[in-house]
Parts: C-alpha cells; structure tokens; sequence
C-alpha cells in the first residue's frame, strides 16, 4: 500500500509537467551561398567552389555564377575569375603559395552582399607509413592502415590517391575507371556517434596499383567544421546519431562551407607489389 501510495502522490507532479508548445518551423529555408576552398603550401592556382545550399538529400546544388571573388595575403590580392562560364568554380589569376606566418581574407560579393573569411596555417606532423593489405576472397588489396583516428594534440586529414588505371585487365574495376581518392581524418576529439558509425565500403585495387598519400594540417576551427560536417554525412546512419543542422563555418552573414589553409606533406609514389 506505501508503494502505491507514492506513486499517486507523484501523477499529480508529472502531469502537471506536461506543456504544449508551438513551434514555428521554416518548411522551405532561404538558399545560402555554400563556399569551398583551401590554399596549402603547394605552389600553384587555387580555386573557390560557390553554390547554393539544397533542402533535399541528394539534390544537386545550383552552382553560383557571377561573383567577384578575391583573396589577400597581407601583401598582395589575387582576383579569382570563373573559370567556365555557369561552373561555379573561381581559380586564381596566378599562382601562390600559402605560408604560416599570414593570414588569408576571402572576399565573394554576389548580388550586392559581401561574405568574407578569414583562415591561417599552422604547421603538419609527419607522416605515418600507410599500409596496405590483401584480401584472399578476391584478390585484391585494400588500404589497411593510414593513421590513428584520435590525435590528443592535433587534426589532420588524410587524402589517398590510387590509380590503377595501367594495370592490365583493370580498367574498369570502379565507376571511377581505375583511379579513386580516400579521405580518411585524425581529430582530436572522440564522438560516440563515430565509434558507433555504420561501416563504409572498402575500396579494392589490384597488384601493380599506384599511391600517392598527402598529409594536411587542420586548425581547430576547421577541425571543428570537419567533424559536424562528418557528424551528418559518414558517422550518421548508426546507433548514434546527431540532430540535422548546419555546420560549423567560418563564412561571414549566414553562408555555409569554409575557406581553409593548411600545410600538406606529400608521399612517394607507393607500386602495390
């Protein structure tokens, strides 16, 4: 009878609990410019990708034609020009090299709005030594190892290109008609819902394939931008999943994406034996 008796005592608490709220929800949101680009310390052209946000899953974006986009070093300013016409794509009118010692302002002004950012470079650890092993059912080999996935110190991202379009009898193992690109990050931060991530397809090559890894450091702020951008598109499906939001940027007036430096090392060409 004591038992029951609380439990009575509490109903008129827990009802009394209960709130309805309404919400106002947006069902079509405003498009946003979405800007991607990343200078490193390969001396060469750079370009900036501008397009529009999408409100639905696999929806292909609207590129952002029109734009004046430029960056400045501190001492120079470079004028990006679209490269085609409608593509979207600005690359730079030469070529430049990023350095650590300064820092980058991004300027785009389209339809009278002016978005700007601004993003520096800090220095990249060495690489660790990527490893590659065969799978007996098929063949074929497959990237084994490449770095760990949790750093305490440091963020780094990994982009690994494999190209076995020379290999004879291989041309057309993957859509990609023998050649891919892996990218694989260490951050410095562990998230349940990435140990917890459903598994991603493995990509196979065959004996004779070339590798070609480079290294990129990551600033925390673009660390940040990685992992909520990793949050809703790899990690998500699993057991642990996040809320659907927006990503963290560094774009000024509610644009998305980012623009990032990073410092690159690169590795020999590794011939799969």
């Amino acid at each position: 009878m004591r038992n029951a008796a609380v439990i009575i005592f509490f109903i008129p608490f827990i009802l009394s609990c209960e709130k309805k709220i309404d919400w106002s929800l947006q069902s079509n949101p405003a498009e946003q410019l979405v800007v991607d680009g990343i200078i490193t310390n390969e001396y060469m052209p750079y370009m900036v990708k501008l397009s529009k946000s999408v409100s639905n899953i696999n929806q292909v974006p609207q590129t952002v034609s029109g734009a004046t986009v430029s960056i400045f070093d501190g001492s120079a300013t470079y004028i990006l020009k679209e490269s085609v016409a409608g593509s979207g794509i600005y690359v730079t009118d030469t070529s430049l090299i990023g350095v650590i010692s300064s820092n980058y302002l991004l300027k785009i002004v389209y339809h009278n709005k002016l978005d700007t950012a601004v993003a520096n470079m800090i220095g990249v650890s060495s690489l660790d030594t990527l490893q590659y092993a065969l799978n007996p059912g098929n063949g074929l080999y497959y990237v084994s190892y490449v770095a760990p996935t949790y750093l305490k110190d440091e963020s780094d991202m990994y982009k690994i290109m494999i190209d076995w379009s020379e290999v004879t009898g291989y041309p057309n193992l993957s859509p990609s008609s023998g050649k891919v690109e892996l990218d694989y990050y260490s951050l410095s931060t562990i998230d349940i819902n990435e140990l917890y991530a459903p598994a991603g397809a493995v990509t196979y090559f065959p004996k004779g394939a070339k590798i070609v890894e480079k290294k990129y450091s990551l600033t925390p702020r673009y660390a940040s931008f990685i992992r909520s951008m990793l949050s809703q598109t790899q990690w998500n499906g699993g057991n642990f999943d996040v809320i659907t939001s927006n990503v963290a940027s560094n774009i000024s007036n509610g644009a998305s994406g980012f623009f990032a430096v990073c410092q690159v090392i690169k590795s020999d060409t590794i011939i799969v034996k």
